[in-house]
């Protein structure tokens, strides 16, 4: 029917034109924050922007998908800036982001200490982490009336927490539950289920497998694929085993993201391409 084609035309169209409007606010808050000198790469930024809206791409789940995209490049830019670096210098990062949430002291690049190694960037960082994490809130709150500050600052925390043993420690349960916490306070009450922490252990590792598949090649790469399917199935066959309906949205929120991570990671070459046209080509 021409006419429901039409119609189907417009609505990709409009969903389109706000997703544009969103990456330009996107790339604002990225120049505003200096995160290329982070090491973060404006096609790294894009990236991260697609699989969000990609994946969320409802008009009205724009918290959502602006908290997937803004924490994956946040984790980036943190990563990227310890790479190499010591211990002590992740556990700087740590202790000022902890110490600025108790003191609810406000950071930004001139608030710096220098007496342990790091401390300079890692202020930096934390600065910018404070910033985001204070405006996400504010933009909830003024929109839905709900305060998850706090929240926000605890899933941070736990992440960094983990992030400073060895660098590279659960960025796929940390961009769920910035997701679930965007979508319904009610619902981080499942974050401590024996359900929830066993998918969260299944996308962990779906997301370091994909990360690492990215800098393979060819038979190198086939098997990180292989492996990503087997977490994938287990992560299905673990959905599927949960009966209880009050777990629907969190489930569906794990499969979302996992397929997402393993997308991003077995298509390769062709994901600049889907880029351009999901993003930027209008549907005539």
């Amino acid at each position: 029917n021409n006419e429901y084609l039409e119609l189907a035309k417009q609505d990709y169209n409009n969903c389109q034109a706000l997703h544009q409007l969103e990456w330009d606010t996107f790339q604002k808050w990225y120049e505003k924050n200096r995160l290329h000198e982070c090491g973060v790469c404006k096609n790294e930024l894009l990236e991260c922007f697609y699989l969000a809206a990609a994946t969320i791409f409802e008009e009205d789940r724009s918290d959502e998908r602006m908290a997937w995209a803004k924490s994956s490049v946040l984790v980036k830019a943190i990563s990227s800036s310890s790479s190499g670096e010591s211990f002590d210098s992740r556990v700087s990062l740590f202790d000022q982001f902890h110490n600025a949430r108790r003191s609810d002291h406000h950071f930004n690049e001139r608030s710096t200490i220098l007496n342990r190694p790091g401390s300079v960037q890692a202020s930096l960082l934390v600065g910018i982490l404070i910033g985001t994490l204070n405006q996400m809130f504010f933009d909830l709150f003024m929109s839905d009336r709900r305060d998850v500050k706090n929240l926000l600052y605890q899933l941070w925390e736990d992440w960094l927490e983990k992030w400073k043993l060895d660098g590279e420690e659960g960025e796929g349960e940390l961009i769920l539950k910035m997701i679930i916490l965007m979508k319904n306070n009610d619902l981080t009450s499942f974050f401590s289920h024996p359900h929830f922490v066993r998918l969260s252990e299944i996308i962990n590792r779906i997301n370091l497998i994909a990360q690492y598949s990215k800098a393979r090649r060819n038979v190198e790469k086939e098997k990180t694929i292989k492996t990503m399917e087997n977490e994938m199935e287990q992560m299905v066959e673990l959905v599927l085993s949960e009966i209880d309906d009050t777990f629907r949205d969190v489930n569906i929120t794990f499969l979302d993201v996992a397929k997402a991570f393993y997308y991003s990671a077995s298509c390769g070459d062709h994901l600049q391409t889907h880029i351009v046209k999901v993003l930027f080509q209008k549907v005539l």
